[in-house]
């Protein structure tokens, strides 16, 4: 007899939902039983009342964070591109430099060659020491050593292409083993010279400038008057930065293409 009213007081406890509850289950409601501890309970009517705002919200929470992603992404390209420039400009100035020494020598101007050699060495340790510091931000305290993380900087093809990294590893090891049975110390400078010597060697494709066979660049105008379109051509990745950068007022894909071509006609990438 105990038995059976136990049985009828379970049968009275539980709950059946309701319509509006029912209801709102499907919108994502959730019953005061079922929601983690320190959320607030919300009644299914209440929630459905609100269910347009919580909508809304959850949009405009998704369109900032896509807006977020893409200015980083916006961002992390054109610090490349500027980092890309910025090595361009440092390259083309250390080799104006060299130039010019030659030239004094030439002349037998001593002291002149002695005062560009001296700006040569000025130009190429703050070089050094701003591509270190660079580094030096992301630098981990048990990731590599910064002069690697400067060497693959401007060899991204290690990280990019599996073939060319596991082939730079076994030239690396090769030689490593070679110098230590010799008894000869070298340097990570020494590795990363002949790594990439070989790498070149072995991938000569990889390393040629794709426009360097295109025509030159045509300055006056057609029969008609026009002048005559670019044959520069964008890489997949180009095309995706140029798009990326037009895109958020960086500078327009015609802007992006200009500052390439320049560089890619100057031998420079």
């Amino acid at each position: 007899m105990t038995e059976e009213i136990k049985k009828e007081e379970v049968k009275e406890e539980k709950h059946e939902p309701s319509e509006t509850e029912v209801k709102a289950s499907a919108m994502g409601w959730k019953a005061e039983d079922q929601l983690p501890e320190g959320v607030d309970f919300i009644p299914a009517d209440e929630f459905i009342r609100r269910k347009p705002l919580f909508d809304k919200i959850e949009s405009q929470k998704r369109y900032y964070d896509d807006k977020i992603r893409n200015v980083e992404q916006t961002l992390n390209q054109l610090a490349q591109h500027h980092t890309k420039v910025k090595e361009v400009e440092y390259q083309r100035a250390l080799k104006d430099l060299r130039v010019q020494k030659r030239e004094a020598m030439k002349e037998g101007d001593t002291i002149v060659a002695l005062e560009l050699e001296d700006k040569m060495d000025s130009l190429i340790e703050a070089h050094q020491e701003e591509v270190k510091q660079e580094v030096v931000q992301t630098k981990q305290e048990t990731g590599p050593s910064v002069e690697f993380l400067s060497w693959v900087k401007y060899n991204d093809w290690y990280l990019k292409d599996s073939d060319m990294h596991d082939f730079a590893d076994g030239a690396a090891a090769s030689f490593v083993q070679r110098s230590k049975s010799s008894g000869k110390t070298i340097t990570e400078e020494e590795v990363f010279a002949y790594v990439l010597d070989k790498v070149r060697k072995g991938y000569p494709e990889k390393f040629e400038n794709p426009n360097r066979s295109l025509p030159g660049k045509v300055n006056s105008g057609t029969i008609s008057g026009k002048t005559k379109k670019s044959d520069f051509k964008l890489t997949e990745q180009q095309e995706d930065i140029a798009r990326n950068f037009a895109k958020n007022g960086v500078m327009t894909k015609e802007q992006y293409i200009k500052e390439l071509e320049g560089m890619y006609e100057r031998g420079e990438i």
